[in-house]
Order: C-alpha cells, then sequence, then structure tokens
C-alpha cells in the first residue's frame, strides 16, 4: 500500500510501482473517482509527496516533489467488477521556460499593484492641491 499526498493533504492510495507520469489510484466508486479528478488542479498538484506505511503505523515519506504540472487531464475507467474506477494521473516537472514565465508573472502582478498603489496616491494629492 502506497499513498500520494496533494498540496492541501488530502492523501489517496495508489499502486505500487507509480511514476510521476503515470499514478494509479482505485476508486471504490465513481464519486471518489470524481472527487479525486478534482483534486488534481494546477494548485493542488504543484507539490506532491510520496508515503508508505512504516513501522509503527506512522508512514515513511518516499519522494517529495515540488513544481509539478498535470502532464494530462486524470483518466477513469470503470473495472470489469463495475463498482471500483481506476484513475490515473500524469504529472511531470515544470520545464525552466515555464517557472521563468510564472515568475516573470508573479513580478508582473506584484508590479501592477504598485502602480495602481502609486496612482490612488497621486489623485490623492492632486485632489488636495
Amino acid at each position: 500500500m502506497n499513498y500520494m499526498t496533494f498540496a492541501d493533504g488530502t492523501k489517496i492510495e495508489i499502486e505500487e510501482g507509480a511514476s510521476l507520469g503515470n499514478i494509479v489510484h482505485i476508486a471504490p466508486n465513481e464519486a471518489m473517482a470524481l472527487f479525486v479528478c478534482e483534486k488534481c488542479t494546477p494548485d493542488n498538484v504543484r507539490e506532491i509527496t510520496f508515503s508508505q506505511p512504516g513501522e509503527g503505523g506512522a508512514d515513511v515519506v518516499t519522494g517529495e516533489y515540488d513544481n509539478l504540472v498535470l502532464a494530462a487531464v486524470p483518466t477513469r475507467a470503470t473495472n470489469e467488477d463495475g463498482l471500483t474506477v481506476t484513475v490515473v494521473i500524469s504529472l511531470r516537472e515544470q520545464t525552466e521556460l515555464e517557472a521563468r514565465v510564472e515568475a516573470l508573472e508573479e513580478s508582473q502582478g506584484v508590479q501592477d499593484e504598485a502602480i495602481d498603489d502609486l496612482g490612488g496616491v497621486v489623485s490623492e494629492l492632486a485632489e488636495v492641491e
């Protein structure tokens, strides 16, 4: 038994032998499969932890990743038993270019806020005069 924990702390059981590009979860029903798929948001897959049960019941971390993105939309398929649903999650590490664009967008947001603040101050000063 292995686990994957999303950035928001949600932990799901995954099949052994998982890799970033092929994470398999067997959901007991369609509702749980949809729940897992809905957890696969850009912010929630950014930081992922893999673990397995250790001695004494405490989980042992087997892998920690950050700067992850979805490589594909999660897929789900009903199994032959007609009850359980296989969910496949495919992740990959963010490319250097994606990281640079993200950093640029964040700094642009800070600049935009500063310009708005400055505009407000200048407007207030103009009203005083």
